[in-house]
């Protein structure tokens, strides 16, 4: 497929980023500046778009920060659900990381599901076992939209139980990048040079290789459903995240410091079998995640009103020059 090596996230932040991922505007202009989803307006979206031109639409997973810290409330849910057919979302709990994987709440349309601590309650199993049957379960007349929402890359880091201490990660090196921890800092701004030097050596990145495994697992998971449907072929499938994330880069620990431009740049690939074959292609043009609705609703043929992002569709199939 193509890796689009240059994209950025507009706003290196959970709740701005996924609002976004919806509108195709910048936070500025869709009002969502902090991880704090009562100030997003889901009335007007890339799913209520897709809906209106005939998409089966669903979310499967986690639909942003700033309503897990109370109890659902029914209301509060079936207004972010506008757009979507099928909206099962994890609803943590209040503890702070608590209820990323286990021990959550799924709100969905049909009632609230609660989720212990079994392997296979696991958040990343759940959505991907939920996103499949919910292909199985669609119209065969309609096409669909999907969003695939794992927690996958958060703290904290927490893989499948059959996927601890993986032979696949064994020989994972930790990161420890020449920007991680510098001992001197007199070329940088007064506020990295205020920062004390971190109490760590590196960052661990085996268990992060050991949670992605569980990412491939769902991937097949739903790349299954897909073909039983005989929609395999003529899936757009896009890999993204909402942000970047330090590690320990310029004495920066990373919790709580996303704000940096280390924090923007996030993984991009699209895999389009049907259009785009499977041919590796790399793309240098730099891109924003502010792009990405913007050019799904031209392929499926609507519009985003007041969007700040462009169609990148001409960078996709290698129509324009980089």
């Amino acid at each position: 497929g193509v890796e689009f090596r240059y994209a950025v996230g507009s706003t290196p932040l959970c709740g701005p980023s996924r609002a976004t991922l919806l509108t195709g505007q910048y936070s500025h202009n869709h009002g969502v500046t902090g991880n704090n989803l009562r100030e997003f307006d889901p009335s007007d979206t890339l799913a209520t778009r897709l809906q209106d031109v005939g998409y089966h639409t669903m979310l499967v997973g986690k639909a942003g920060n700033g309503i897990e810290d109370e109890a659902p409330r029914r209301s509060d849910v079936a207004r972010l659900a506008q757009g979507f057919d099928h909206y099962d979302v994890i609803w943590k709990r209040p503890v702070k990381f608590q209820g990323q994987f286990y021990g959550y709440s799924m709100w969905t349309r049909e009632g609230v599901l609660w989720k212990g601590y079994q392997p296979q309650d696991h958040s990343t199993y759940v959505v991907g076992q939920r996103l499949a049957d919910h292909i199985r379960e669609a119209p065969t007349d309609q096409p669909l939209f999907a969003i695939a929402s794992l927690n996958s890359g958060h703290d904290p880091n927490t893989p499948f139980r059959w996927h601890e201490d993986a032979e696949a990660c064994a020989r994972v090196a930790s990161y420890r990048a020449p920007s991680f921890n510098e001992r001197n800092v007199s070329d940088k701004p007064a506020y990295i040079r205020e920062l004390p030097r971190l109490g760590r050596s590196s960052f661990d990145l085996r268990s992060r290789c050991e949670e992605f495994l569980g990412v491939e697992a769902t991937l097949r998971r739903v790349r299954g459903a897909l073909r039983e449907t005989g929609r395999l072929r003529n899936t757009l499938f896009v890999f993204t995240a909402d942000n970047g994330y330090l590690m320990g880069d310029h004495r920066m620990p990373g919790v709580g410091d996303k704000w940096w431009p280390h924090s923007i740049p996030v993984p991009f690939y699209v895999l389009w079998p049907e259009e785009l074959g499977h041919e590796r292609r790399v793309v240098r043009e730099p891109i924003s995640t502010v792009d990405l609705p913007v050019t799904i609703c031209a392929l499926a043929g609507c519009t985003l009103q007041d969007a700040d992002g462009l169609d990148i569709t001409p960078l996709l199939r290698g129509e324009a020059s980089e």
